[in-house]
């Protein structure tokens, strides 16, 4: 190993018990996944690795299917988990642990708040604030062997051990700049959009050209999705293996009634006809029949061409300001809550904070944002 620290090789629930016991003592874990994703829905586990600062741990998923025990390190509050672009950890951990980190830190959030750069890569990360070199060459390689080489497990070790030094260094920067607390804000608030976007019954809004459909078209539409996603958990298979989301809303709109009639749909398998028409004719049924009153809201339109220039004049306000604060501007302001802010414009007749006020956002820029979108509005600036 090129690191100089004790290893521990975890792959009996004994031995995370204990691993979870040491690790409960820290203030900051960093963290790290290896998995394969092939012709599953899911992705497959195949390492996580954690270090405390003094220790590094390989916990092999592969040895020990009960994962939940980790679950306690996960939520602990007084602990800050150190990730890098985290998204698909948050995925396998939510799944296999059920659980989310909690605090959380990203350090490719926090080298964008820090100044240096957009979705910096985490070897170049290291190498630019460490002044480190780490391979790449074990990132692609089959973590569902066992034994392991000894490239793959320096790979491991390196990959958790200099995060955690990268998260000292990173706070240091943000630090001097105030910008510490906007990292854990914007890690609470992935958390929490995480676990909105991975309610089942919440996928059907994902679905592009979701908004073109009614309430009674979008009912029918929710209840394929929802029965879509819970199959694709129990027979973990890509959407597309069962019905891709076009599918879903192409007999979302047409509404058969009969297997002849949803034969007639362009791209539906005649094996998922035959498997699973039945439950697709049923969750059109089911849809038709919810009371008015029940119906799901139709979903906001595309922004319409009356809003280029509040865009326009927006984006070149938030470029200025994100060279000010030297924030990428897309870290600066995202694109959903954007969106947001001028929809309320066109259709309250007042520009409006979309995000919640607690969000740094808000007290760094937000308000004036929003002021000169509205003084845009009445005239005010050309």
């Amino acid at each position: 190993m090129t690191t100089d620290c004790p290893v521990h090789w975890v792959d009996t629930p004994i031995a995370l018990e204990a691993m979870v016991a040491d690790c409960l003592s820290a203030e900051v874990i960093a963290l790290d996944t290896e998995f394969e994703r092939s012709h599953t829905f899911f992705a497959q586990p195949c390492l996580i690795q954690l270090c405390d600062g003094k220790k590094v741990y390989l916990l092999d998923p592969i040895a020990i299917p009960d994962l939940t025990p980790l679950g306690a390190l996960l939520a602990e509050p007084g602990i800050t988990k150190v990730l890098h672009a985290c998204s698909e950890d948050l995925q396998l951990l939510q799944r296999t642990v059920k659980r989310l980190p909690q605090p959380l830190f990203d350090t490719q959030l926090a080298a964008a708040l820090a100044g240096l750069g957009n979705s910096v890569g985490y070897q170049r990360l290291v190498a630019e604030v460490l002044d480190k070199s780490l391979g790449k060459a074990e990132t692609r390689s089959n973590w569902q062997d066992r034994p392991l080489s000894s490239a793959q497990l320096q790979y491991a070790v390196d990959d958790v051990w200099y995060l955690h030094q990268l998260y000292y260094a990173l706070v240091k920067l943000l630090a001097a700049q105030g910008r510490t607390q906007w990292v854990l804000n914007d890690g609470a608030a992935l958390c929490a959009e995480y676990q909105v976007t991975t309610d089942l019954t919440n996928y059907y809004r994902q679905i592009k050209q979701a908004w073109r459909l009614y309430p009674r078209e979008l009912a029918i539409l929710q209840a394929l999705a929802t029965w879509r996603e819970q199959q694709l958990l129990a027979r973990d298979i890509p959407r597309n293996h069962l019905l891709g989301d076009q599918l879903l809303w192409q007999i979302a709109r047409r509404k058969p009634r009969y297997k002849a009639q949803l034969a007639t749909i362009k791209g539906i398998k005649s094996s998922v006809i035959k498997r699973d028409g039945d439950t697709i004719l049923n969750c059109v049924r089911q849809g038709m029949v919810i009371k008015e009153e029940n119906l799901p809201e139709r979903l906001p339109k595309p922004l319409p061409p009356s809003s280029k220039r509040y865009v326009k004049k927006g984006k070149q306000w938030l470029a200025v300001k994100a060279e000010a604060l030297q924030i990428p501007v897309e870290v600066l302001m995202p694109k959903k809550p954007f969106q947001a802010i001028i929809r309320s414009g066109l259709y309250d007749n007042v520009f409006r904070w979309s995000m919640d006020e607690d969000n740094w956002r808000y007290h760094c820029f937000g308000q004036e944002l929003v002021a000169y979108l509205n003084e845009i509005k009445q005239g005010l600036v050309s």
